[in-house]
C-alpha cells in the first residue's frame, strides 16, 4: 500500500511538515517547500486534465515527498544578481546539484526548487545512464543524457510554471528551454525512448523513413547541447575531424589496411587484452572493498555528508574496459575486408551527420527550421497511430486532449504549433481524422453533415486554453451572406465558451450553411452526454 495513497490535501502538508522536522534546513528553506507544495495542490486538478500522461495526483505527490525525504540533505537559496548566485549565473542554470551529498544550490522560488528537486532525483537513481548502456563515442552518451536530465526536468516542474490553479500559460522563460520541451514532448507523444536500439536505428546502413526519422531526432538533440555546452561541441568537433581524417586515408584502402596492422593494431591489440584481463582480476574485490569502505564511512558522516552510492569507481572501471573492447572491435572491423566498404559507408554517415549539427548548433534559424520540418515527421507518425486506434472510443477521447495539448506546445514565447504555418497542412489532416472519428463515435457533437465547415468550426478546440473540453459549448452566429451564381458564401462567428463568456471568437467563411445540424446562436456542448 503507498503511503500517500489516502491522504488528502492538509495531510499531504502535514506529511511533508514531519518530513522536515527531521531535516536541517533553514526556515526559509521550510517555508520555500510547503509554498511549493501548496502550489502543486492548487494547480494539480487543471494539469492533469491537460496533460495528456500525468501521472496519478498521489503518484507525483509521494515522488516529490518521497525525494525531500530520502534524496535530498542540503537546500540553499540563493538571491538572482548575488555573490552566492554567481555559480548559477556563470552556467545560466536555475539550481546546481551535487547528487552524492544530496545537497541542492538553487533560486529562491517554488518553481526552480521543484525542478531542482526533480533533477536531484534523474540524477541519483542514475536515470539516463540506466537507459544509456552505449560504451562509444562519448559525446552521444553524455549529450543524450545531458538532454534527457534537463527535458525531464522542465517537463516535470511544468505543473507549478504553466497552472496557477486558474489558468494555463506558457511560463517557459528561456529559447532553449523551448526547444528541449518540444523535442521531448515529441517522444513522450510517439513514446520513445533514447536506448541502444535507437543508437542502431540512426546508423543502420538502409536509411529507411523510421531510421531518417531517428537520425532526424538524434542531430537534433545533439544541436540542442552542443549549442549549450562548449564541451560537448569541442568532443564533436573533435570526432568529426577524425573521422575526415580517417576516410581521406581510406581512399587509398591497401595502405590504409596495412598501417592499421603493421603499425599498430597488433601492439593496440595486445595492449586492451592485458589491461582487459587486469580490470577483470581487479573488479571483483575492489566492488567488495568499496562496500565495506562505503559502510565504514556512511557511518561516521552526518546526514548531509553521506555518500549516496559505492558504484561509481566501479562504474568508471567497467566503462573503461567496455569502450577498450569496442575500440578493439572498431579496429578488427577495419582489418575484415569483408566489413570495409560497410565501416566506410557508415563513417561517410555519422560524418554527414555531425557536419549538420555543428552547422544547426551555431544558426538559431537553421535550428528553428529543422525542428519543424522534424514536426512533419511527428505528426505523420502521429497520425499512423491514431489511425491503428479508430475502433477504441476512450483512446479517441483520450486524443482530442492530447493532440490539443501537442498544438498549444510553445516554439517561442509568442509562438505555439498549432498555429505555425509550416504545419497547418499536416495538422489538418490529423485534425481531420479526430474529428470525424470522433463524431462517427458519438462522442462530440456533429455541427455538419458538411466536412469543411465542421473543421471550420471544431479545429478552434485544439488552440483552447480552457482546462476541460468536456465544458466547453459553440456558438454559430451568421453574420452576412453573399450569392454567388451556384452557391451562397456565409461568414460566419464562431464562439468558444467555458461557462458563461466566451474565451474567443474566430470569423471562418464557408459554404452551404444549411448543411448545419445545430440551430445559429445558440450554444452547444462540444461533447455529447
Amino acid at each position: 500500500m503507498r503511503i500517500f495513497s489516502k491522504l488528502n490535501s492538509n495531510e499531504y502538508n502535514n506529511q511533508l511538515e514531519k518530513i522536515l522536522e527531521n531535516k536541517t534546513f533553514d526556515e526559509s528553506v521550510k517555508n520555500l517547500l510547503l509554498s511549493m507544495l501548496y502550489k502543486i495542490e492548487n494547480g494539480y486538478a487543471d494539469y492533469s486534465i491537460v496533460k495528456f500522461n500525468a501521472l496519478p495526483k498521489v503518484d507525483f505527490m509521494e515522488k516529490i515527498l518521497n525525494i525531500i525525504d530520502k534524496q535530498c540533505f542540503e537546500i540553499k537559496l540563493v538571491i538572482p544578481e548575488t555573490e552566492e548566485s554567481k555559480p548559477l549565473e556563470h552556467d545560466n542554470v536555475v539550481c546546481k546539484i551535487d547528487a552524492d551529498r544530496g545537497s541542492i544550490l538553487v533560486y529562491a522560488n517554488e518553481e526552480a526548487i521543484l525542478y531542482s528537486l526533480i533533477q536531484m532525483n534523474l540524477l541519483q537513481e542514475k536515470y539516463n545512464k540506466n537507459q544509456l548502456e552505449i560504451t562509444e563515442s562519448k559525446y552521444y552518451r553524455d549529450a543524450i543524457n545531458k538532454f534527457l536530465l534537463k527535458a525531464k526536468s522542465i517537463n516535470g516542474s511544468e505543473v507549478i510554471r504553466d497552472f496557477d490553479g486558474w489558468s494555463w500559460n506558457n511560463n517557459i522563460k528561456k529559447q532553449s528551454d523551448f526547444e528541449y520541451n518540444l523535442i521531448f514532448q515529441n517522444m513522450m507523444l510517439l513514446n520513445l525512448r533514447l536506448d541502444d536500439n535507437f543508437k542502431e536505428k540512426i546508423y543502420e546502413q538502409n536509411f529507411q523513413n523510421p531510421n531518417l526519422f531517428y537520425q532526424k531526432l538524434y542531430t537534433i538533440i545533439l544541436a540542442i547541447i552542443a549549442k549549450q555546452d562548449e564541451k560537448i561541441k569541442n568532443e564533436i568537433t573533435t570526432r568529426l575531424n577524425e573521422l575526415i581524417r580517417l576516410l581521406f586515408l581510406m581512399e587509398d584502402r591497401v595502405n590504409f589496411l596495412n598501417k592499421i596492422d603493421e603499425f599498430g593494431h597488433k601492439d593496440y591489440k595486445t595492449d586492451v587484452i592485458v589491461r582487459q584481463k587486469i580490470r577483470d582480476e581487479i573488479l571483483k574485490p575492489l566492488k567488495e572493498k568499496l562496500k565495506k569502505e562505503y559502510i565504514n564511512r556512511n557511518s561516521k558522516l552526518p546526514n548531509k555528508d553521506k555518500i549516496f552510492s559505492v558504484s561509481f569507481l566501479y562504474d568508471i572501471l567497467e566503462n573503461e574496459r567496455k569502450a577498450q573492447v569496442e575500440k578493439l572491435k572498431t579496429m578488427n572491423g577495419y582489418l575484415d575486408p569483408r566489413n570495409f566498404s560497410k565501416q566506410k559507408t557508415n563513417m561517410e554517415n555519422e560524418c554527414s551527420l555531425l557536419k549538420n549539427v555543428i552547422e544547426l548548433s551555431e544558426n538559431g534559424d537553421l535550428r528553428k527550421q529543422e525542428i519543424i520540418e522534424f514536426q512533419k515527421e511527428v505528426l505523420k507518425y502521429y497520425q499512423q497511430k491514431i489511425e491503428e486506434n479508430l475502433e477504441d472510443k476512450d483512446f479517441l477521447e483520450k486524443v482530442l486532449y492530447e493532440f490539443r495539448y501537442y498544438c498549444m506546445i510553445p516554439i517561442t514565447k509568442n509562438e505555439v504549433i498549432g498555429k505555425e504555418p509550416e504545419l497547418q497542412e499536416s495538422i489538418e489532416k490529423v485534425m481531420n481524422i479526430i474529428i470525424d472519428n470522433c463524431i462517427d463515435k458519438e462522442i462530440i457533437t456533429n455541427f455538419s453533415n458538411s466536412a469543411s465547415i465542421c473543421y471550420a468550426i471544431l479545429k478552434y478546440i485544439f488552440i483552447t486554453k480552457i482546462i476541460d473540453l468536456k465544458e466547453i459549448q459553440i456558438k454559430i452566429n451568421k453574420i452576412k451572406e453573399i450569392q454567388y451564381v451556384n452557391e451562397v458564401q456565409s461568414q460566419i462567428a464562431v464562439s468558444i465558451y467555458d461557462e458563461k463568456e466566451a474565451e474567443s471568437i474566430y470569423n471562418e467563411t464557408v459554404y452551404n450553411l444549411k448543411s448545419l445540424n445545430v440551430k445559429l446562436n445558440k450554444k452547444i456542448p462540444l461533447f455529447l452526454k
